[in-house]
């Protein structure tokens, strides 16, 4: 923190929410007296000063900016976005330090303006707007397929935060930080100094995008009829018990499409298109086959690996489906027993007596079935207790913030035992660091999958990850 700032801290009120503020510094005292007033009715003429450093202390403030390892200006913009100037001016004065250009906006349609005109790589929003809330401009940010980075502050309890965060990113934003009000200006000196450090992407105008409008159900259904769709391995690692060793037991099948102008088309591209149109189970019966053809090579190589195949919501009212899905496995030459199916917790909950029946069925044709993203959706215990899973998968929402959050790590520890309790083995997803390996480990949780593991790979390269964790060459070693 530069050391103005840091200079004998003391804390104002601005309507009702405390902000630290120097009260050593004249000019910036006056600057946010005059903010103060200009919420009054009380006429005030703003004093005739110039709120900005001379060129000399910038070049000063940057250069400690630098020491502390935050980036250079280069074309890193920050919006603020706030109905409170002194919030604004504060935020400013902080950016402006560490060399980033600066635009305020204080309601919703400035808000819009500034982030069209700025294209910021960095938002600082307050969650209470006139005439509307942060999750409103949170989902405006989703329209515009924004890569910003977003900082969060509001006056409301962290849990109103930290609910506020996770909607962000389950919205696919980049939710780098959240400050409760009133926050320390070393907090919000501290995120933007990291961020400004940071690489981060361009914003992607909502009408350039990356393509998904045009793709067409005669596209999809072109690709499925001529094998254009093929699959990555997300490979799984088992937790040894005892002083047994790691290794890698099973992988998830993840469907890719192979796009003549787009490139490689991710799932999430296309799976909603599938699910629209008759199209899902033609391209469920060509992913399934893909899987089941390649586990049956890499039985035959010596690798008995367990592989996950994900079943779309729109099939689990097809009675004949298993019956069919296991006859395709039987052609290919694996037993059913060698395939998981992933269900999502939300597609269990639409119709749980028509799941429960095809659920069923998949279990007496040998499958193994996995609810997935469990703690998401809107089953109860209930229906987890009556349905025919062997599997729980934990979701990433709570596996990516043990290291933070202590309600997550009671979460993920409950679910753990819960699904031990019940006889279901347990899957951690979206393990990315050390950290959070090992606390699944220290839970209990049988296997867990992400980036820490390894990310999706071709089939060919499944079988050097698996030789890799045999020699001890795994990602982590178990703690301890």
């Amino acid at each position: 923190m530069s050391s103005r700032l840091s200079e004998c801290l003391t804390l104002f009120h601005f309507r009702g929410q405390g902000i630290p503020v120097p009260d050593t510094d004249r000019k910036r005292f006056l600057a946010m007296d005059w903010m103060r007033r200009s919420q009054t009715s009380v006429p005030f003429k703003p004093p005739a000063i110039d709120s900005r450093p001379a060129a000399a202390q910038v070049g000063v403030e940057r250069a400690a900016a630098s020491d502390r390892g935050c980036g250079d200006s280069g074309a890193m913009r920050v919006l603020v976005v706030d109905d409170n100037p002194a919030i604004c001016r504060l935020a400013a004065d902080i950016a402006e330090r560490l060399g980033l250009e600066v635009a305020a906006a204080a309601d919703p349609d400035s808000f819009l303006r500034s982030y069209v005109d700025l294209a910021p790589s960095i938002v600082l929003l307050d969650l209470h707007l006139p005439g509307c809330d942060g999750l409103a401009l949170l989902n405006e940010l989703y329209r515009q397929h924004s890569q910003a980075r977003i900082i969060l502050i509001s006056g409301a309890d962290r849990r109103v935060l930290k609910s506020a965060s996770e909607f962000g990113r389950s919205r696919g934003l980049s939710i780098a930080g959240a400050l409760e009000k009133p926050f320390a200006v070393e907090s919000l000196e501290g995120l933007l100094c990291d961020l400004s450090a940071m690489e981060i992407p361009p914003v992607m105008a909502a009408e350039g995008g990356d393509g998904a409008g045009e793709l067409s159900c005669s596209d999809l259904a072109a690709a499925i009829a001529d094998g254009d769709l093929f699959l990555r391995y997300q490979p799984k690692l088992a937790l040894g018990r005892d002083g047994g060793s790691d290794r890698i037991a099973g992988v998830e099948a993840l469907v890719r499409w192979q796009h003549p102008r787009h490139g490689e088309v991710p799932p999430a591209r296309f799976i909603g298109l599938a699910e629209q149109s008759a199209l899902i189970g033609g391209l469920t019966d060509a992913v399934f086959r893909a899987a089941a053809a390649q586990a049956a090579r890499w039985q035959a190589e010596g690798l008995h690996l367990q592989v996950a195949v994900n079943l779309s919501q729109a099939l689990l009212g097809d009675t004949a489906l298993p019956d069919r899905l296991a006859g395709m496995a039987r052609d290919e030459g694996v037993a059913p027993g060698r395939i998981t199916l992933e269900v999502t917790e939300s597609a269990v909950s639409r119709d749980a007596v028509a799941a429960t029946e095809v659920l069923t069925r998949f279990r007496l044709n040998g499958f193994g079935l996995s609810i997935d993203d469990f703690g998401t959706g809107h089953s109860s215990l209930v229906e987890l207790y009556k349905m025919p899973f062997n599997e729980l998968k934990i979701d990433r929402t709570f596996v990516s913030q043990v290291e933070q959050q202590e309600e997550a790590r009671v979460i993920v520890r409950t679910l753990v035992r819960m699904a031990h309790e019940l006889g279901l083995r347990t899957v951690g997803e979206g393990v990315e660091t050390p950290a959070m390996l090992d606390f699944l480990r220290g839970c209990g949780c049988d296997e867990v999958q992400g980036y820490a593991v390894s990310r999706p790979v071709l089939p060919e390269a499944v079988a050097g990850i698996v030789a890799g964790h045999g020699r001890g060459e795994a990602a982590f070693s178990p703690a301890g």
